[in-house]
């Protein structure tokens, strides 16, 4: 079973083919470009790369957010404009869930932050449990003082990855001093092959979403959509 993942979540395209659950080749790109100019040409390099057409593939995954509200629909949008053509499943998985796997193995709370903008981060926590990871937190847009307000709380060791890592570092070491761990910047941003690793989990046991079901995850709503609810009065 072949499965092509996309992550257009953030600012970095991630992308990977998997065999099942092994993982064949990926794509990452961080640069100034964006997903709209980047994503097709890198998903044609990847299956090429490869040695794969469109025809091979057996699911497509995509990162549901949260994230830029702007990247996730171009990374849905091309995932599900390739299996709705391909007459294949789609897979969404959260860039969360995604993102923690980045920390498997490590003993004590994990951490992932992305930059939500408005001085937050998007976030949850997770904990291994015999082998997996299991989430214990909703997940959230919060200011990194009420997370770690939160985490000050505790006496575990967390790990942090995400893309706001650099941005809240200095932050997060005052107030938790030698608590805090932090990878180097290449392990802790979101990749393409987590996204894709947690798919496979999905596809085997059969599950997949409903192409037209599937909806980019925000938490939080957009800018568009706070000004219309103030405007007429009521949510959306």
């Amino acid at each position: 079973m072949w499965i092509l993942s996309i992550d257009t979540a953030t600012k970095i395209t991630g992308l990977a083919l998997h065999q099942d659950e092994q993982l064949v080749a990926e794509s990452f790109l961080h640069t100034s470009k964006t997903h709209s100019e980047r994503v097709m040409p890198m998903i044609l390099q990847l299956m090429e790369n490869a040695g794969l057409s469109f025809s091979d593939l057996n699911a497509v995954a995509v990162a549901s957010g949260p994230g830029s509200f702007t990247g996730l629909r171009i990374g849905m949008a091309t995932a599900k404009g390739i299996a709705q053509v391909r007459k294949l499943p789609v897979i969404g998985i959260n860039t969360l869930d995604a993102l923690a796997q980045n920390g498997r193995g490590f003993t004590g709370l994990i951490s992932p932050i992305l930059d939500a903008r408005k001085n937050e981060v998007y976030n949850a926590l997770y904990r291994n449990q015999h082998g997996t990871l299991e989430r214990v937190s909703d997940y959230r847009a919060i200011a990194p003082e009420r997370l770690l307000e939160e985490l000050s709380m505790s006496s575990e060791s967390v790990l942090f990855v995400g893309d706001a890592v650099a941005t809240y570092q200095e932050l997060i070491s005052t107030t938790l001093e030698a608590r805090a761990v932090f990878f180097a910047e290449n392990m802790s941003l979101p990749r393409g092959s987590q996204v894709g690793a947690l798919a496979a989990k999905r596809l085997a046991i059969g599950e997949s979403d409903d192409l037209y079901g599937l909806k980019p995850f925000y938490i939080r709503q957009s800018e568009a959509e706070v000004t219309w609810a103030k405007r007429f009065g009521q949510g959306v």
